[in-house]
């Protein structure tokens, strides 16, 4: 069997395909971990008053359980999960040779009264 050439690697690079509808509901359920209801307490929302968001601290039942959710959804994708020494989660797209390409990883912070943006 001959090991993959960088041209290979480019190939299945390049046949990657974004679904919008499933990248729009996996920002929807994360958007669940730690959301604001409308009706909540002002003080926890920064005082706007009826605006959906996230409160996900960091550390906090929130926050790890996010971490969680987006651990699986990238071992569920097959793709390699990390954490680096600051303790950010990552996801890589395993690859059999170097690659000349520099990206830059998905990765999930805590979010302190973040508003929710519609698109």
């Amino acid at each position: 069997m001959r090991e993959a050439s960088w041209a290979d690697e480019k190939m299945k690079v390049n046949s990657l395909r974004i679904s919008p509808t499933r990248l729009r509901a996996d920002f929807d359920a994360l958007a669940q971990i730690g959301a604001t209801p409308p009706l909540l307490s002002s003080s926890i929302r920064g005082g706007a008053g009826g605006e959906v968001g996230v409160h996900r601290p960091t550390f906090s039942e929130a926050h790890l359980s996010a971490r969680k959710w987006f651990r699986e959804q990238i071992e569920k994708a097959g793709l390699e999960f990390r954490v680096d020494g600051a303790g950010n989660h990552s996801a890589f797209l395993h690859c059999t040779t170097q690659s000349p390409i520099s990206n830059s990883p998905p990765r999930l912070a805590s979010r302190f009264r973040a508003k929710r943006r519609t698109l």
